[in-house]
């Protein structure tokens, strides 16, 4: 069985961490998500060198619904999809968390969109976590106001 961080292994070769903090915009977007009874949460820190991406939501148009972010370090991306790690040289995907949409653009903010793990530093937003998922998310997670 592979574990999760077997499957971190990109990331986890930074030997270095830098602390972040949420940009304008994705307080914005946090606010708007609340709105709507859900969380809002963003990395506390990331591996240094690499720069959080962009959280994009639609759909792919016949494959299905996508919601990504993307870590960049150079040319180098990670993708994070449909609650999928997918490495820069083609790792296979690895489960990282839940990423659902609902039956139209206007019910995102219903459903639950989640990133975390022991080791993780994800952006993402969440409906229904419980509370021991928030106190495991809070170690790499600060949940935006």
């Amino acid at each position: 069985m592979v574990s999760l961080a077997m499957c971190w292994a990109t990331p986890a070769l930074a030997t270095t961490w830098k602390n972040v903090t949420p940009p304008a915009k994705f307080v914005t977007y946090a606010k708007h998500a609340r709105r709507h009874g859900m969380q809002a949460w963003y990395p506390r820190r990331i591996p240094t060198g690499y720069v959080i991406g962009t959280m994009r939501f639609g759909d792919t148009g016949g494959s299905g619904p996508y919601c990504d972010i993307v870590f960049k370090k150079g040319s180098r991306k990670i993708y994070f999809s449909q609650g999928t790690v997918v490495g820069a040289d083609g790792d296979a995907p690895a489960r990282i968390g839940t990423c659902q949409w609902g039956a139209s653009r206007a019910d995102v903010y219903r459903e639950s969109i989640t990133w975390y793990g022991s080791a993780n530093a994800f952006a993402g937003l969440s409906g229904s976590l419980s509370l021991a998922d928030e106190k495991s998310m809070a170690k790499t997670m600060r949940k935006v106001p």
